[in-house]
């Protein structure tokens, strides 16, 4: 999408996350793009149609780059899984509004007009779900709840673009690393045999 329309959605998200949703009019959109608010509706039917466009981008591109990301990095989960919280983290720092648009307000979609994201969103959490799955039956992972967990990793990557800000001593990638090995440590089985704490004498 080029041209208007395309300024029509980059603007939108920067409002969006601003002031949400529900706190941004046509005529608030069309300011900011430099047209009137009736000239929007040429390009967009609604508001809502707009949210859906921005969701939709926001979710799909996430789960496609995980896809791209783990066709090159074999079958291993915790490979698997360093790649997948590497991925998701790397591309919300790329385009934090949007993805804080894409989590905060596709709730606010129709349902009709959800359906895209929304299974966009619930693919790349099953997938997490399949690795963890995969991890704990090759006795790499812990055997927990695994719903708790996908919903745990699922939190550190969504909260990404709310709090951090990139710096040239840590960039999003080295933020993607850090919680990469924190992701996987924090899955992983306790090793069989511990080191006893020495006491004093």
């Amino acid at each position: 999408m080029q041209g208007t329309a395309r300024r029509v959605l980059e603007e939108s998200t920067l409002l969006f996350a601003a002031r949400g949703f529900h706190g941004t009019s046509m005529r608030d959109i069309g300011a900011a793009v430099g047209i009137k608010a009736a000239s929007v509706y040429e390009h967009f039917a609604s508001k809502d149609e707009i949210l859906a466009a921005l969701t939709t981008v926001g979710h799909e591109h996430i789960r496609d780059q995980v896809h791209a990301a783990l066709a090159d990095v074999g079958d291993d989960p915790a490979t698997q899984l360093s790649t997948y919280v590497r991925t998701c983290v790397v591309t919300m720092g790329e385009w934090p509004k949007l993805a804080m648009v894409a989590n905060d307000d596709l709730r606010s979609l129709p349902a009709e007009l959800a359906k895209r994201p929304t299974a966009a969103r619930d693919e790349l959490g099953l997938l997490l779900i399949d690795i963890l799955r995969r991890g704990i039956d090759a006795g790499q992972f812990e055997d927990r709840n695994i719903i708790l967990v996908s919903a745990a990793v699922g939190g550190i990557i969504i909260r990404t673009p709310y709090w951090f800000t990139p710096t040239k001593a840590h960039t999003v990638a080295d933020l993607a690393a850090d919680y990469a090995d924190l992701v996987v440590a924090m899955v992983g089985r306790p090793p069989t045999t511990r080191r006893r704490r020495k006491t004093a004498t």
